[in-house]
């Protein structure tokens, strides 16, 4: 697969029938227990709900033109939490949800891509906010990793990263409704007591069932550029720590509601039906693209 991405996953502390365990504030852990819903969530604003399910990407097939849906069965991905309206009672009716103005579900919780810190630097500069940036932050180079050293964000860094994604939230670009909802968030933790958390997630790598993690800055969690078990200053914010080894896990990512894995042979088949026909494709490319699926499965079961 490839080098992971360090996102920024950020939640507001309110506990709920819909996040358990002792790390329920962890914003990882939050965005993990909660990452079906917001999926879900995200379907239904984009309009990508079809039949039962919602779908969250395509995939496509050796020697098949027409490209496969992938998704989720809504009943079965949300039994755990007691079916869609118990979710939908929770989170309709919770002060922590972000997405609550267009009806959104799981908006305690998000996640942000990593921005060039130019960005974020000509906004302060714009907004005459450089003077209270150097004050509540940690300066670090990239200023982008500075941001989020501390959690829970204390008020002044709430302030300030309010205005910043407010205007980023104006670029209108593929990350618009992410920024939208952080900026929620931080009017969320400036006018309620719930503390806003924020954590960067750390370099790393998944490929094969693995997921490694490499050694890291413990504070900034920038990649390490020391030798493992020697004494390094990170690059980034300063920090002296003994470098780390590299940690190797096994890759838990599982879609257990998948819809192959849910759906027998029959439903499956008429639900990708269903779906190229609404992509605008003809009954006879569907039929010929779907008895190619039928021959392959046959080559299969022979071999």
């Amino acid at each position: 697969m490839g080098n992971t991405i360090q996102v920024v996953t950020w939640t507001l502390e309110r506990k709920c029938a819909l996040r358990n365990g002792s790390d329920w504030a962890n914003p990882q852990v939050a965005n993990q227990q909660l990452a079906y819903i917001a999926s879900y969530s995200r379907a239904v604003a984009t309009r990508k709900i079809l039949k039962g399910a919602w779908i969250t990407g395509s995939m496509s097939s050796s020697g098949i033109e027409l490209i496969f849906p992938r998704g989720q069965v809504i009943t079965k991905a949300f039994e755990q939490f007691g079916g869609l309206p118990a979710i939908q009672d929770q989170c309709l009716a919770c002060e922590a949800n972000a997405a609550l103005d267009s009806n959104g579900l799981a908006g305690c919780t998000g996640m942000l891509y990593p921005l060039e810190s130019s960005a974020i630097q000509d906004i302060l500069e714009q907004q005459n906010l450089v003077d209270d940036y150097k004050t509540a932050f940690m300066q670090t180079d990239p200023l982008w990793f500075g941001l989020w050293v501390e959690s829970p964000l204390s008020r002044p860094q709430m302030e300030i990263l309010r205005t910043v994604f407010s205007e980023l939230v104006m670029r209108r670009d593929s990350q618009a409704h992410r920024y939208e909802a952080f900026a929620s968030a931080l009017s969320i933790g400036l006018n309620t007591p719930l503390s806003l958390h924020v954590e960067v997630a750390p370099p790393g790598h998944a490929d094969m069932g693995v997921m490694l993690t490499f050694s890291h800055c413990p504070r900034c969690k920038v990649w390490s550029e020391g030798e493992v078990g020697k004494m390094t200053t990170c690059h980034v914010c300063h920090l002296e720590y003994v470098v780390p080894e590299t940690l190797m896990e096994e890759d838990k990512y599982d879609e257990p509601y998948e819809l192959e894995h849910v759906l027998d042979n029959n439903a499956y088949e008429q639900f990708v039906r269903d779906y190229w026909l609404s992509q605008g494709h003809s009954s006879n490319e569907i039929d010929a693209a779907l008895e190619t699926r039928r021959d392959q499965q046959r080559k299969r079961k022979r071999n």
